[in-house]
């Protein structure tokens, strides 16, 4: 078996490296070919990698999404790799999902870092800014709910954020992503939840006797 495995993995690398050439001279056909070609001989998170950046390359960015993060299950500590993501989640207006792979890929500084560290910043901004504007529309007279249409979810969503059902008001916002996920205003509806959800966590846990801070091994709970 040793014997048959390593030409195997010889024609996976050398179609690995082939596709990498094609690519870089942007023959984005061939290149993906031969990358998937030496993904199905033989998967690694970097061949993944360079898979999806040919997908991303070629605008096909769902499925340069779901290679980047099949990459990171393989491994979760490659910085270059988080950085990938971070940079295609910016892409897809998508922000607030891109900081943490952003803030990863930052880690240890190296190659790249400026762009992430850029990407990050402006990232953050842009969240808070989304923030602003949610918590404006929550501070509105809700529309009574005879004038709220049955779709899309978003107004009726709202309604509920208005009235503090916060948790409802993103499994809401959850349900309709599963027919429009790259709908922006769902987008930054989400975000917006989560981030006042975690506040209220946060809220919670700091005016909590210390007794519910602890962990069964005594340990503080930072999660």
């Amino acid at each position: 078996m040793p014997s048959e495995s390593l030409p195997r993995q010889l024609v996976a690398q050398a179609k690995h490296q082939q596709g990498l050439e094609l690519l870089e001279k942007q023959q984005l056909a061939g290149a993906l070919r031969l990358l998937g070609e030496s993904l199905a001989q033989e998967e690694t998170c970097e061949r993944w990698n360079d898979w999806s950046v040919a997908q991303f390359t070629a605008g096909q960015l769902v499925e340069a999404e779901h290679g980047f993060r099949y990459a990171l299950e393989l491994d979760g500590d490659h910085r270059e790799i988080a950085g990938n993501l971070g940079v295609l989640l910016v892409e897809c207006h998508r922000e607030n999902e891109a900081i943490p792979f952003l803030a990863s890929a930052l880690a240890g500084g190296g190659a790249g870092s400026g762009t992430a560290d850029v990407l990050l910043t402006v990232c953050r901004d842009t969240v808070a800014t989304w923030l602003g504007e949610f918590q404006k529309q929550l501070q509105e007279k809700p529309v009574s709910l005879e004038h709220i249409p049955r779709w899309p979810l978003t107004k009726y969503a709202l309604r509920l954020a208005q009235s503090g059902e916060l948790a409802a008001a993103l499994e809401m916002v959850w349900f309709d992503r599963h027919f429009h996920p790259a709908d922006l205003e769902l987008v930054k509806m989400r975000a917006c939840l989560e981030m006042l959800l975690q506040g209220e966590s946060a809220s919670f846990k700091s005016a909590a006797p210390a007794s519910v801070m602890v962990t069964k091994g005594g340990e503080n709970d930072e999660r």
